[in-house]
């Protein structure tokens, strides 16, 4: 009983290996001009996606974008105050 189940263990990770080999052969048979341009551009905005999710969330970015919107809060106050003198 032990041995069936080593077998379907052996073929399972057999089956595993295979698929990972013929992807792999897939991907090292690709070249730039084999990729289609509709997926070349999908993965050219994925990676800026993410670097750009990175980059927002750095502490140097973060405080600047903490002053930015502390700069939009005074530009709206200072509209307000235009506003407001303009109205007397």
């Amino acid at each position: 009983m032990a041995t069936a189940a080593a077998s379907t263990d052996s073929h399972q990770a057999e089956q595993v290996d295979n698929r990972y080999t013929q992807i792999a052969q897939f991907v090292s048979g690709l070249n730039h001009d084999k990729i289609p341009d509709a997926v070349r551009s999908r993965i050219e905005r994925l990676i800026l996606t993410k670097l750009g999710s990175h980059v927002f969330l750095l502490p140097q970015v973060e405080a600047i974008r903490d002053t930015v919107l502390v700069l939009e809060k005074l530009d709206d106050a200072a509209k307000l105050a235009k506003l407001l003198v303009k109205a007397k």
